[in-house]
């Protein structure tokens, strides 16, 4: 098994790539999660998919922004709560 995806568009600099880097790639996971869960004695796997699940529900709103194109951890946004709240309307 591989280790889960950086955050949406994000590389190991923590630049953005754009929305069509990893976007995509998220919502397979999201589905995969779902093939995953219930699998297997030991009850990882089932640990694994909630620990990923958390982690796309706390970041939601940052996976809705890049699938419009818009990175919410980007510089301009920082300090500046209502664009940041457009962004994500």
């Amino acid at each position: 098994m591989r280790r889960a995806p950086l955050p949406a568009g994000r590389n190991l600099r923590g630049r953005c790539n754009g929305p069509d880097h990893r976007v995509p790639r998220l919502a397979e996971l999201s589905r995969w999660s779902g093939e995953l869960d219930g699998r297997g004695a030991c009850k990882h796997p089932d640990g694994a998919v909630g620990l990923l699940r958390s982690a796309l529900g706390v970041f939601a709103d940052d996976y809705a922004a890049h699938q419009r194109g818009v990175c919410l951890r980007s510089a301009p946004l920082v300090g500046r709560p209502l664009a940041m709240a457009e962004a994500v309307a």
